[in-house]
């Protein structure tokens, strides 16, 4: 992630479009096994077909989020912050941990966690940032605004994965690029709502507690606010307020943040 951030331009998309290189010779791999007698898919070949159609649709898009990159500074600009926060989130979290299980001191530091292991991606998560950059910069791609054919992609990982990093990694993406796009269509950037997250649990201790993943990185937000935004208040703190229903509401809370 700090890799990603601080990186000179020419280097990062080399290191990008290795992921799209790698996923296309993966899914070159994986066709050829299509017409292969020994992988018993004779009967499976429209599946198969599709199965590799839809990988390659993947490709594609994770390819169109480098260019977009490599074309718009502002998208530049918006993902080398959202990996800062994020490097500083994960970094947090550990930190945070280890404290609480006597492992560290507060005084110790985040120096000792601050690992190239502790803040990297997992191939996935990154792939399926790249493939969504392109929809979440213009409102106008036909993967948010066509009637039909509008996109809703789902992480489908096993819990622990990690899934929420990967939303937090858009989440900080968007927040980032609002504030530099300034006002759309006479809407400012740096008012309103920009993301929703929407947690469900069983039980309300659970409820609490796993939603304070999705606000990890928000001081790490708005300690970056560093971005040159046109904007006058582009230096007004991001807020991040949770919302609970039924047996879970914040009813007994005056005012939740």
């Amino acid at each position: 992630m700090k890799n990603l951030a601080e990186m000179p331009k020419p280097e990062l998309i080399a290191s990008l479009r290795r992921i799209e290189i790698a996923f296309g010779l993966w899914i070159e791999a994986e066709t050829s096994k299509i017409a292969n007698p020994s992988e018993k898919l004779t009967e499976h070949q429209a599946a198969a077909h599709c199965a590799v159609d839809g990988c390659d649709r993947a490709r594609q898009r994770i390819k169109a989020g480098i260019e977009l990159l490599d074309k718009d500074s502002m998208a530049e600009e918006a993902f080398r912050f959202a990996n800062h926060a994020m490097s500083q989130q994960r970094v947090h979290t550990i930190f945070s941990r280890k404290v609480r299980k006597k492992e560290l001191k507060p005084e110790d530091g985040t120096s000792a966690v601050d690992l190239p292991e502790n803040r990297s991606w997992r191939l996935f998560q990154l792939a399926f940032i790249l493939l969504n950059l392109p929809s979440l910069t213009n409102l106008h791609d036909p993967e948010r605004s066509h009637e039909t054919d509008a996109i809703a992609d789902l992480l489908w990982f096993a819990t622990g994965g990690g899934k929420t990093e990967a939303y937090l990694g858009l989440t900080a993406y968007t927040l980032a690029l609002r504030r530099l796009q300034g006002p759309i269509n006479g809407r400012a950037g740096d008012h309103g709502v920009a993301v929703l997250i929407r947690d469900q649990y069983s039980g309300q201790l659970l409820c609490y507690s796993a939603g304070d993943r999705p606000r990890a990185p928000w001081p790490s937000l708005s300690g970056h606010l560093h971005l040159r935004s046109p904007l006058p208040s582009g230096n007004d703190p991001y807020l991040c307020r949770p919302f609970g229903g039924g047996t879970g509401s914040l009813r007994s809370i005056r005012q939740p943040r």
